[in-house]
């Protein structure tokens, strides 16, 4: 996302700087006898300065694609890359039904997890014997649906398969088989997530991508910002401690770029670049 111009903690990082060079500056020049034409030129050459210096700072905080810093002395990483190529435990959102039929209809092609069930060349009988076992000891609701499964599970379920990932239980979907989602909805479901993925990352780097971003229908007027920063917040939240040598990565695909302000993340929490 590109920040502007007059963004506030922009300014605010800018003025921090100009207050540490300043100093000098004005020092230096009362060491120096300066006439009225050179002290035009000396005032002019500090204006010069002090924009060159605002532009580099703005130009510095669009650039910004990778961020590194702690939340309840938690490890954590955010930038842009592809899931699938991360080493760890990666979380692929499913919904509540944890359907695996890719149909373009229930599941989608170009969704994470129908790239998940695609690219892995996962037998679905295979799979879905898998979670139904991993899911045995949880609650369920059974629903009369036409098509895909007829077990409901509440969301933020979260199970391991294959060995490195995490299928959770994320949306909702109604009777025409499209998903859903409130902003109440999405913050507990962060909360059992934390909750869940805490008994199962067994030590291991947990890889998540922008949860919630595949979504269309969420009430509340939600910003794919919004999900980075709930997230975040969801992670001081939840109480969860991973060991030092282990971290929790955000991983964001470049389609989201635009829409993402990292600069913002990166002052609220005091990030490294």
């Amino acid at each position: 996302m590109r920040i502007k111009l007059c963004n506030v903690d922009l300014l605010r990082e800018y003025l921090s700087i100009l207050a540490i060079i300043g100093i000098p500056f004005g020092f230096f020049s009362n060491l120096l006898i300066i006439n009225d034409n050179n002290r035009k030129i000396w005032i002019g050459s500090f204006i010069i300065i002090m924009i060159i210096l605002y532009l580099i700072v703005f130009y510095k905080a669009n650039k910004i694609s990778k961020l590194k810093f702690n939340i309840n002395n938690n490890r954590i990483k955010i930038y842009y890359g592809d899931i699938f190529k991360e080493n760890g435990l990666k979380v692929i959102p499913f919904n509540e039904y944890f359907d695996t039929h890719v149909d373009n209809n229930i599941i989608a092609k170009n969704s994470l997890n129908g790239k998940f069930i695609i690219e892995n060349k996962l037998d679905t009988s295979i799979l879905d014997n898998e979670i139904e076992s991993k899911l045995n000891s949880e609650k369920y609701e059974l629903v009369n649906r036409n098509v895909g499964k007829k077990k409901k599970y509440e969301i933020g379920n979260t199970i391991e398969v294959n060995g490195e990932y995490a299928l959770t239980a994320f949306t909702k979907f109604d009777e025409y088989n499209r998903a859903y989602l409130t902003k109440v909805d999405y913050v507990s479901f962060l909360l059992r997530f934390w909750k869940n993925i805490d008994k199962i990352y067994n030590q291991r780097n947990i890889v998540i991508p922008l949860i919630g971003s595949g979504i269309s229908r969420v009430e509340g007027n939600m910003k794919l910002q919004d999900y980075l920063e709930q997230i975040l917040n969801s992670i001081k939240l939840s109480g969860i401690s991973i060991p030092h040598d282990c971290e929790i990565k955000i991983v964001l695909h470049e389609s989201v770029r635009s829409y993402i302000n990292l600069y913002k993340i990166k002052t609220l929490y005091k990030g490294e670049s």
